[in-house]
């Protein structure tokens, strides 16, 4: 049964994503989390092989020079980064300032029953979500963040990815009907991709930065172009 204190939590994030973020929510739930779901929530992981040696390696690099993926040619997934990152205003140090309000969360407490392969996979995730936006063609548009999000749980059954479904099909139903068919799509889209390609979670994106775009797309089945067109984002 869900938790009555934590349910109420969620309606704050249903009401306003931007005010009561999904990370919030994520890491509240371990708290009250049964016994049992925890423990099932590493079991799924461990059970396949590549994302249990993935866990087992720990990789986590330090954050590389924002400049130099600039300064590499125009066709390669670093300069891709580095426009994506400059075209869009996004934060180029998403992955750190994470990582430093998770062990502020961890100092506090509340992340005490949180399973130590939970807390790699998601500082993890922080430091792939922009580079799999890159490889994917998945947009920044709110449609291709959601099919972004539903890729990823494709590939990972984490409870940070499936809090984000909860969240937007919740407000789906019962605030915003309007957007049923273009949610549904995004979120097929990026359930379809993430299950049709090899785990690209567990890749070391830092090592390919330097590598053709299109070569590393091709690598792993990617269509070269954005899978959520413009007039679905719109």
């Amino acid at each position: 049964m869900l938790d009555r204190s934590f349910a109420q939590e969620f309606l704050l994030t249903v009401d306003d994503p931007a005010q009561h973020g999904v990370h919030l929510l994520f890491n509240s739930y371990w708290k009250s989390m049964p016994d049992d779901v925890r423990t099932r929530y590493v079991d799924l992981v461990r059970a396949d092989p590549t994302l249990s040696r993935w866990l087992d390696a720990r990789w986590y690099p330090e954050p590389y020079a924002f400049d130099w993926l600039g300064s590499l040619p125009p066709n390669t997934v670093g300069h891709a980064f580095h426009r994506h990152i400059v075209n869009n205003n996004l934060n180029r140090e998403i992955a750190t300032g994470y990582r430093g309000f998770h062990e502020l969360l961890e100092r506090s407490g509340q992340l005490d029953r949180m399973p130590d392969d939970v807390k790699y996979m998601t500082l993890r995730g922080f430091q792939t979500h922009d580079p799999l936006h890159i490889v994917t063609g998945l947009d920044t548009s709110g449609l291709g963040e959601i099919a972004l999000q539903a890729f990823c749980l494709a590939q990972l059954p984490s409870l940070y990815f499936s809090t984000w479904i909860s969240v937007v099909t919740t407000r789906m139903a019962f605030l915003a009907p309007e957007s049923q068919r273009p949610l549904m799509d995004a979120i097929t889209e990026g359930w379809r991709l993430g299950r049709a390609t090899p785990n690209l979670m567990v890749v070391r994106w830092e090592e390919h930065l330097d590598r053709d775009l299109g070569e590393v797309r091709r690598e792993f089945g990617i269509p070269d172009h954005a899978m959520i067109p413009a007039a679905l984002a719109a």
